[in-house]
């Protein structure tokens, strides 16, 4: 397994990247297939998530959302990224994983992936700093970590 992380930055980088985004595909709408046409406007992000391997080709030359990152951002994702350095721990940044945008902020998106034959791509994900989700619900913001794990996948891993 590997561990790979990217940055999702705050939400008026994330709203920059994403009005990009848009742009970008609009002027490739004949490049798209339907499953991409329908998600451009409600959420272009999962166009860079896609499964359609002819898509997740075309779709490495969109903007990247590390290149919308302010100095704040830029400067936390780099201690991220020392502290895993510090650490050991082998990653790659992952510009394409978009996942969990909505809740975070700053903070990098993660997801420990395989290749092994019978487990999904990505049964270990998570992102911290969960701020903006206890904000939406209401409340004050609480520094917070979310995340996903496929039981029966970290069985068979």
């Amino acid at each position: 397994m590997r561990l790979e992380i990217n940055s999702l930055g705050q939400p008026a980088e994330r709203a920059a990247h994403r009005a990009a985004l848009v742009a970008h595909f609009e002027a490739h709408a004949s490049q798209l297939d339907d499953d991409s046409r329908r998600r451009l406007h409600s959420n272009p992000l999962r166009i860079l998530d896609t499964k359609n391997p002819a898509m997740r080709r075309w779709s490495k030359v969109t903007p990247k959302l590390l290149d919308f990152l302010g100095a704040d951002s830029l400067a936390h994702f780099d201690a991220v990224r020392a502290a895993l350095d510090a650490a050991g721990l082998a990653y790659r940044v992952n510009p394409r994983m978009v996942r969990g945008d909505g809740l975070t902020t700053t903070s990098p998106s993660s997801r420990w992936v395989t290749d092994h034959a019978r487990l999904r791509r990505a049964p270990c994900a998570a992102a911290a700093a969960t701020t903006a989700c206890s904000r939406q619900l209401g409340g004050k913001p609480a520094p917070a970590i979310g995340f996903g794990l496929g039981i029966e996948r970290a069985a068979a891993a």
